[in-house]
């Protein structure tokens, strides 16, 4: 509403003015009056509640200024008729003669204020005083009706909301609860108040919600997502997933809200997605896999049929020349043998079937003789120097998983590594605390009693290398480096590796530059045995 008191010398504000009066001298009177102020007054004069009733109707006005007596209608009567039209509008009595009785009661009537006539100068700060403070009823008014929309707007949202909106202080005590609480978790909003959020929440979760809370109250221009499990009035546990945040205001000093949605069914869709995903690549693993091994079962099987062909067709060739075709066949036949081993052990690991059966063991001969087998399988262009160190007695370690671990290392330095090369195979027992810091965490991790010593299994080649981004996929089945060329291969070694070092609790660590080499540390925790003809490891 425009400010309608004095406003200032050359300028008129407009005012409406409802003048009850039987008297045209008196309106007259009031009228100029209010000029003089410096008002551009339109008004009009009634003396009837009919003609009152009708001005009302017609149009609005700023102030009633009312006779408190007529002689067919009253001030009284004028106000009483003003408040059954609801209109919030300045009403002042003029009376020649009113007692102090009288006034009280015509301001408990409702009237703002009275004048006498004789002394008009009261009117103009009355009308002034009374048209603000009209003003800020108006604005008063409006401030809580826009209040009242918001606060309807607001809560049909809540209450029509998928969402559950819970406000809850620091210590998780909830003092409101959404109507779609019931729907999301069969509990009745009011069934949950003053209670606490973590009565519901799943003990592992407990936490995580208390860090949210306390961050949201911390950090207040901040919203955590968080997820937790909560549980149904049913028993079983669903998923939410959260956004917290500190009320603003002194409303929401310790208090805080939070935005929760059922997400069970979109976290099971992603297991389901997952499985699926995963049962795929399988399946794509297994078919590469028949390929592959198809592929490298026909390298050492044309080698056969070819040596056989040639020693029937030789007659009485010398015994060297002869000598030679059967150590291909030899070599023929261990490589299929390693690639059925390899195979089986593939098996055993998928269907959770590789077991761990340590035997005592005489691990400097038993490395000899590996190496031995190695290179008569792969070629004899290659040098294995071999050093043993600190390995005084029978090991317990199981010689199966242990040949499968050695002779795909081994194989694969001699056959990523140019001919005339060297590859260092190392084996020593060392102290478990000359290891590096990580090392030590990495078996930690795994035994619940930390061991003494621990034999270290060190091969390092000078050979191709790998990739470095291709290096943290190189113990998936079925993997190889982008870099490997026409070499034959199936990527199943460094997989079956991995799984037979985890079964003795070792560790195993590769390292590598592309044109530089490998190396490939494997630490298993070293158990000694005095006796060592005997295939139990309770009589150790």
């Amino acid at each position: 509403m425009k400010s309608l008191h004095w406003a200032g010398e050359g300028m008129s504000a407009p005012l409406r003015v409802l003048v009850v009066e039987d008297s045209e001298d008196d309106a007259f009177l009031i009228v100029r009056t209010l000029q003089r102020a410096g008002y551009a007054v339109t008004h009009q004069r009634v003396e009837t509640a009919t003609a009152m009733t009708a001005a009302l109707t017609e149009q609005s006005w700023d102030v009633v200024i009312a006779d408190y007596s007529l002689p067919q209608f009253s001030a009284l009567a004028a106000l009483t008729l003003l408040q059954q039209h609801q209109l919030d509008l300045p009403f002042i009595i003029v009376s020649g003669s009113i007692g102090e009785e009288t006034a009280v009661t015509i301001m408990k009537a409702g009237a703002h204020d009275y004048v006498m006539k004789g002394n008009f100068t009261r009117l103009v700060p009355i009308v002034e005083r009374e048209l603000r403070e009209a003003q800020e009823r108006q604005q008063r008014r409006w401030a809580e009706q826009l209040i009242r929309e918001n606060e309807e707007r607001f809560r049909a949202l809540i209450e029509n909301a998928l969402d559950m909106i819970t406000v809850l202080d620091s210590t998780g005590i909830i003092s409101y609860s959404s109507p779609s609480t019931q729907r999301v978790l069969g509990y009745a909003p009011e069934a949950l108040l003053d209670r606490t959020l973590f009565t519901y929440v799943h003990p592992d979760d407990v936490s995580c919600v208390q860090n949210a809370i306390a961050q949201s109250l911390q950090h207040p221009d901040i919203n955590l997502l968080i997820e937790f499990q909560v549980q149904h009035q049913s028993g079983e546990w669903r998923i939410l997933e959260a956004i917290g945040k500190r009320l603003p205001g002194s409303f929401g000093t310790g208090k805080i809200v939070l935005n929760s949605r059922d997400i069970t069914e979109r976290k099971q869709a992603e297991i389901i997605r997952k499985e699926l995903e995963a049962e795929r690549e399988r399946r794509e693993l297994r078919a590469y896999f028949f390929s592959q091994m198809s592929h490298e079962l026909k390298n050492p099987l044309t080698s056969i049929m070819m040596a056989a062909e040639l020693l029937e067709k030789m007659g009485q060739q010398t015994l060297e020349a002869k000598t030679k075709f059967l150590q291909r066949i030899r070599t023929a036949v261990q490589q299929m043998n390693q690639l059925l081993n390899d195979t089986l052990i593939v098996g055993k690991t998928e269907s959770g079937r590789l077991e761990f059966r340590p035997i005592g063991m005489n691990l400097p001969e038993f490395c000899a003789s590996l190496i031995d087998d190695v290179q008569a399988s792969i070629s004899h262009q290659h040098t294995i120097a071999f050093t043993c160190e600190n390995i005084q007695a029978t090991v317990w370690m199981d010689e199966q998983l242990l040949r499968h671990i050695l002779t795909n290392v081994l194989s694969n330095a001699l056959k990523y590594s140019a001919a005339g090369t060297t590859v260092q195979f190392l084996v020593q027992a060392q102290p478990f605390t000359t290891l590096s810091a990580d090392l030590q965490h990495q078996l930690q991790e795994k035994h619940a009693s930390l061991p003494e010593q621990v034999i270290i299994f060190h091969i390092h080649d000078a050979g191709i290398g790998i990739p470095q981004e291709e290096q943290s996929r190189l113990f998936n089945p079925f993997h190889r480096a982008s870099n490997v060329g026409r070499i034959p291969g199936t990527g199943l070694g460094l997989s079956i590796v991995k799984d037979c070092v985890d079964l003795h609790g070792g560790v195993l660590n590769l390292t590598s530059r592309v044109g530089m080499g490998t190396q490939v540390t494997i630490i298993i925790p070293l158990r000694y045995c005095s006796v060592t003809e005997t295939d139990s490891l309770l009589s150790c």
